[in-house]
């Protein structure tokens, strides 16, 4: 759901994209899907069915996920057409060529058609509950425009720690970001 700020600090009553009170009941319940998980993609081909399967383990009928590769070399164009054929809540864009990760996750946006965006990028996966605990927090704070959730980083064994990743992101769960 989005809400804006108007200049003189005035905020308006929070919508979603289908103009209902943000997040409203109608939104949060039944068959359509609420929340689109945009995954920027450039040859993550060995990291992508993982992403997937962290969204199919949480999704239940509410995500549908709108896969941007970005000009990708590898063999992740025709792995993402068989996850797309095998999984109907896959939807993917092909941009010709690499634009950058910004580009691939505003293509994403602009694709979606749910009340409620999720980012998940190729080489991560969503923890169990994710979705049901963000949801939850939605509905019950009907004034927030977004919830971020804790990040657990995990080294793949023989690579070495990115220099970015200090020691103690490596010790359990840290805070998120926006």
């Amino acid at each position: 759901c989005i809400g804006g700020r108007h200049d003189r600090g005035v905020r308006p009553e929070p919508r979603c994209r289908r103009r209902h009170r943000a997040p409203c009941g109608t939104c949060m319940t039944g068959d359509a899907p609420i929340v689109t998980a945009v995954i920027p993609l450039f040859n993550g081909e060995r990291f992508l069915r993982a992403a997937v399967a962290s969204i199919a383990r949480e999704a239940h009928g509410r995500v549908r996920a709108v896969v941007v590769d970005d000009g990708s070399t590898d063999s992740s164009p025709a792995l993402l057409q068989a996850l797309a054929t095998e999984h109907a809540w896959i939807a993917p864009i092909r941009h010709g060529a690499n634009r950058g990760v910004a580009a691939a996750r505003n293509s994403g946006i602009a694709a979606a058609e749910t009340p409620f965006i999720a980012f998940l990028d190729q080489d991560d996966a969503w923890a169990e509950g994710k979705l049901d605990r963000q949801l939850a927090v939605l509905a019950a704070e009907r004034d927030l425009d977004f919830v971020v959730g804790r990040q657990l980083f995990n080294i793949e064994p023989d690579m070495p720690r990115p220099a970015w990743v200090k020691e103690r992101y490596l010790d359990g769960p840290q805070p998120g970001y926006v």
